[in-house]
């Protein structure tokens, strides 16, 4: 098989196989969304009446096996998610339909209406396990959360935790009446799903623990001219096409709070005004030596009532930073999450099953030879190392398939020797 081959073992929709009439499929993992996603396309005649014939609804089960020319085999099984679009052409029609992973329907069926209390990645798996979800892999499970869920959604949940997690670095300073505090660390949790072995499967972890490999790296994929004429093996390795076309945007950043910020914590249960200052260049692996020279001051005030003891029975104070996190999380949450997707890249390989959101990818980008090139032949700014954001997976009746990748590196991983570093 040529690296771009596929077979296709089966394709089905409800207890039908379309094998005949299917074009192309699209399937995406993305480290923000917690679900597979994707989109099948296919033409069905008035001859053969494949959607009335079956009474083809748009809400049924979907599955489907592919195998690559490494003798990867990639199985999905989810359902079909609406019509998306219909073209006629003659006595053809073409659907295109969405399909998504079947766990958002036990997702829309599921209300949660209780007190919530645990860490982030033990509430996350909790919520996954009530929506038949199936846990890959988890990291560190940062610090105790509490909150109320007032019906909502598991997904939903996940989403709140997400956003005001706190990891295990993050903290705060409270000292007494002292107006001037500290906000330190960086904190931000992700959930996203990949496909697996006949079902897919969740996995959670922090963006520090994400940057640094917490699912492994593949094998280096190359850029040369003149790409075919080796064995198949090594042609799977080779890049097809990149772009990267955004990076360093320190604008953006600022404007964010990114590298510095100042949260206003006015607490309701003193009445005491609190100024909390984060300052990035005190944090390590956040910015670089040129980013601390440029951003001296806070860029962004946010203000955020405190409530600690919203969850308190007795008359005793609580501890600080368990009913409201938000001196640990707001600040420190901004900061690792407008940080870590720095450099954004597209990367169009052959087919490849093995490699999924969240996974890091080793990178080798040949330059353009001439007469005047120094040094050796490595772009070293856009070689190294990138985290995989997200995989689309494109196959057509053509027989032909590519895995499109959007990559990124943080802010501090600008080429290829600092990325390794990250």
């Amino acid at each position: 098989m040529f690296p771009t081959q596929f077979k296709i073992d089966n394709i089905t929709i409800g207890e039908t196989d379309i094998m005949g009439l299917y074009s192309s499929i699209e399937l995406y993992e993305n480290i923000f969304i917690p679900l597979v996603t994707g989109s099948i396309y296919f033409v069905d005649a008035d001859s053969s009446g494949f959607v009335d014939e079956n009474k083809i609804e748009f809400n049924e089960n979907f599955k489907f096996t592919i195998v690559n020319a490494r003798d990867e085999r990639m199985n999905f099984v989810g359902v079909l998610n609406g019509l998306a679009g219909i073209q006629t052409k003659g006595n053809k029609k073409h659907y295109k339909v969405d399909f998504v992973s079947k766990e958002m329907r036990e997702n829309d069926q599921i209300f949660v209406s209780k007190k919530l209390k645990g860490t982030p990645v033990d509430l996350m798996q909790e919520m996954i396990e009530e929506i038949k979800g199936e846990i890959d892999e988890v990291s560190s499970p940062g610090k105790q959360m509490e909150f109320n869920a007032g019906r909502w959604k598991p997904l939903h949940v996940v989403k709140y935790i997400l956003s005001r997690g706190v990891s295990d670095n993050a903290k705060a300073t409270n000292k007494e009446k002292q107006r001037e505090e500290k906000a330190q660390g960086t904190s931000g949790f992700l959930c996203w799903q990949v496909i697996g072995d006949g079902s897919n499967k969740y996995r959670i972890t922090t963006v520090d623990k994400l940057i640094k490999g917490a699912f492994g790296t593949h094998e280096t994929f190359n850029f040369e001219l003149g790409m075919r004429g080796g064995d198949n093996e090594e042609d799977m390795q080779k890049i097809v096409e990149y772009d990267f076309n955004e990076m360093g945007d320190i604008q953006t950043k600022m404007k964010s709070g990114a590298f510095r910020s100042t949260v206003i914590s006015f607490d309701m249960d003193t009445g005491l005004y609190k100024e909390y200052e984060f300052d990035g260049s005190e944090e390590e692996n956040l910015m670089t030596d040129k980013q601390k020279e440029i951003v001296k001051k806070p860029t962004r005030i946010m203000c955020k009532p405190y409530s600690n003891d919203l969850f308190g029975k007795g008359c005793q104070k609580e501890a600080d930073n368990t009913g409201d996190q938000s001196r640990e999380y707001l600040a420190q949450g901004i900061s690792r999450q407008n940080t870590f997707n720095d450099q954004t890249g597209y990367v169009t390989l052959y087919p490849q099953f093995k490699i999924h959101a969240g996974d890091l990818i080793q990178l080798k980008i040949n330059k353009v030879l001439t007469g005047d090139t120094k040094g050796n032949s490595e772009n070293e700014k856009h070689s190294g190392k990138y985290v995989v954001k997200q995989i689309g997976h494109h196959f057509s009746a053509d027989g032909r398939a590519y895995s499109k990748i959007t990559t990124i590196r943080s802010s501090i991983q600008a080429d290829k020797q600092t990325a390794s570093k990250g």
